[in-house]
């Protein structure tokens, strides 16, 4: 017994010396227009950086903060899945929240980031291959570098309790609209009401 104590002791120590540092960057919310969600009755569900699917260059990097890169040239996706969960409120919109990272490096820029795909399906239900997006303002500049947006779309009405969908945001690097260097997918989120 005396043993057990001295070892949790012990981590407890290692664990209250361990430094853990994060980037101490400033945020910045873009408005979608009045139309988000209320609160109150809204539910957030986090969508891990580290389970995107990831192609044409884009990677992941595990230095603080966790991200994943999206470069400066070429083209770079990403995109996920989510299922809807049973309690959204029918006839309510799912918005979807992206936290893109700027490095002080950069400054000021523009990362042309949008849309790249979008699909929804649900059983006994033909799949919809449309595009799943119906509002997406284009992607702000950064006014600074160090700074960290965050970015809403919204999903398109019908998309409801049981829907699987998947989608997927890109970076056009080489646009001649995109002078940012390196930005980096930092977070993401999806929003809806529910009953």
């Amino acid at each position: 017994m005396r043993d057990v104590v001295a070892r949790c002791l012990f981590l407890l120590v290692l664990v209250s010396a361990a430094q853990i540092t994060y980037a101490q960057n400033k945020v910045v919310v873009v408005p979608l227009g009045g139309d988000e969600p209320k609160m109150g009755g809204e539910v957030s569900i986090s969508i891990p950086v580290t389970s995107l699917v990831q192609t044409n260059g884009a990677n992941l990097d595990f230095t603080s903060p966790i991200q994943a890169r999206l470069y400066g040239s070429g083209s770079t996706t990403f995109g996920t899945t989510f299922l809807v969960p049973m309690d959204h409120k029918p006839s309510t919109l799912i918005y979807v929240d992206t936290y893109i990272y700027n490095p002080e490096v950069n400054g000021a820029c523009r990362a042309v980031i949008t849309t790249n795909y979008g699909r929804a399906w649900k059983p006994g239900e033909p799949r919809d291959q449309s595009n799943v997006f119906g509002y997406g303002t284009t992607f702000p500049s950064f006014t600074e570098g160090d700074q960290t947006y965050v970015h809403t779309y919204r999903f398109k009405e019908g998309i409801g309790a049981g829907h699987s969908v998947g989608f997927g945001l890109y970076r056009s690097g080489n646009n001649a609209n995109d002078n940012c260097g390196e930005v980096g997918l930092v977070g993401m989120q999806i929003r809806y009401e529910r009953e």
